[in-house]
């Protein structure tokens, strides 16, 4: 329990700007059940519970119990509700992955207070009915008539909706093979509302819950049949919903792969024709593209103990580089893709935190081969956010080369050839001045960031698990 409040109160506000010293974990004053979230199936129960802290802050956590062998899994979290965070499993920020196995400490209130064991509560099994026949591609609605009810003109019903193929939310990139939406409606006045939903995979686990919206006209269409009976005791639907495997939906994904670094996600947002004709004359030429297929390392900080962050650079058709960075910090893992010329001049980004990547609007570069010592190049880039366009941002860079080369091997024996070092200094889209130092590793034909400057004096990383493909 002490490890996920860590992670929820300490880790994600620090996260953003990078803190290196995460906050001691506050002590737990109490553990809450959310009924309103409870989602039962089979002999699994999906609940949230509502965790404060000693100090006032307070998340939900999500649960997903076997009442058969007592088994916990910790789906995700939502830090502070409403402030948009969620740490999915224990590591994964904004990003859905499966969920982890969850053991409560044996002082948890998880143990010792009985009201936090829903598989001894009243939760009544679902009792699902078809509403109709499948609609367009197999999906097919469903009311639990266990967790329905009618009043006079009121109706409030628990509904599903049964996917033909699994698909996944923009948002997080999680997968949902069935939706269920707790409903209000008004049958006299057709006026109603979504008071929850929650989106349940092939398992019955919930990847992702959401607040009250408005009603959809599909689901519209639903209720008019429920208002149709006035008693739903007596309701008789077609079939019953039941968990099975299925095939992925025929769509592209939405988020980026982050993990294995798919260019797919960032392919969907297309670099206006002037961008686009900028790195078609930068690589006009054979001899400027990058020389390696892949390279990977791990790099750490000259004043930190441990891996600061490792990188995979893989060299792309129209050749521009997609480098994904991973980034621990404290439990979480932090992840960025950045598509750059050369690995320096950026192109477009996706980071762990947003849902939707920066996409170049305007490009200038002045890089100019061949790279000699002395001189100096720089170059210019507006990005535009998708999804926020008020965090749009303008980069830039200047780079001025040493006067020797050195031998690559000097920063790893697995780099092969001879490096320049750039001493750079730019904004990197907050308005204040930045310092990255460069080395250009002639043999790759390829940038890789080898440390900055403090003070005057150079600061450098250390690299290890160098591995190059060419």
């Amino acid at each position: 329990m002490k490890q996920l409040v860590a992670l929820s109160f300490g880790l994600l506000f620090a996260a953003p700007a990078l803190a290196i010293d995460m906050p001691p974990p506050a002590p737990v004053k109490s553990i809450e059940w959310l009924p309103a979230s409870t989602v039962r199936v089979g002999q699994g129960i999906n609940a949230a519970y509502r965790v404060t802290t000693m100090t006032g802050q307070s998340s939900e956590i999500w649960i997903h119990t076997d009442c058969q062998t007592q088994d916990k899994t910790l789906l995700f979290i939502n830090a502070q509700p409403g402030k948009g965070l969620r740490v999915y499993s224990t590591d994964s920020i904004d990003r859905f992955t499966p969920g982890t196995p969850f053991e409560p400490e044996s002082d948890s209130p998880f143990m010792t207070t009985p009201g936090l064991d829903l598989c001894k509560q009243n939760i009544p099994e679902p009792k699902w009915a078809g509403l109709s026949s499948p609609e367009k591609q197999g999906d097919k609605p469903f009311i639990d008539l266990n967790n329905s009810l009618r009043e006079g003109t009121m109706l409030k019903a628990r509904l599903a909706t049964d996917f033909d193929k699994v698909h996944h939310d923009e948002k997080y990139g999680a997968p949902y093979s069935i939706k269920i939406q707790d409903v209000e409606l008004n049958c006299e006045t057709a006026q109603g509302r979504v008071l929850n939903t929650f989106s349940l995979d092939t398992q019955g686990r919930v990847t992702d819950s959401g607040a009250a919206t408005g009603l959809s006209p599909e689901m519209t269409g639903a209720t008019k049949t429920l208002c149709a009976s006035p008693d739903l005791a007596h309701f008789k639907g077609t079939g019953t919903l039941t968990l099975r495997n299925k095939d992925l939906a025929d769509t592209a994904s939405v988020q980026p792969d982050l993990e294995h670094n798919s260019p797919a996600a960032l392919q969907r947002f297309a670099l206006p024709a002037e961008v686009a004709a900028v790195i078609n004359k930068t690589f006009s030429d054979p001899q400027y593209q990058p020389a390696f297929r892949s390279l990977s390392y791990t790099q750490s900080g000259p004043e930190t103990e441990g891996p600061g962050l490792s990188a995979r650079v893989d060299a792309q058709p129209d050749g521009t580089t997609l480098t994904i960075v991973k980034m621990a910090i404290g439990n979480a893992v932090f992840y960025s893709q950045y598509q750059r010329l050369f690995n320096i001049v950026e192109v477009k980004k996706w980071e762990t935190m947003s849902e939707a990547p920066w996409v170049g609007a305007r490009l200038d570069n002045w890089i100019t081969f061949p790279l000699q010592p002395g001189k100096a190049f720089s170059w210019f880039s507006q990005l535009a956010n998708r999804d926020k366009p008020q965090l749009n941002k303008t980069i830039s860079q200047t780079c001025v080369a040493g006067k020797t080369w050195h031998n690559a091997a000097d920063i790893h024996p697995n780099l092969p050839g001879r490096y320049l070092e750039y001493i750079c200094k730019g904004d990197l889209g907050d308005g204040r001045e930045a310092s990255s130092d460069y080395a250009w590793l002639e043999a790759l034909r390829v940038f890789i960031r080898i440390g900055y400057q403090d003070n005057f004096q150079p600061k450098r990383f250390t690299f290890t698990d160098v591995v190059v493909t060419r």
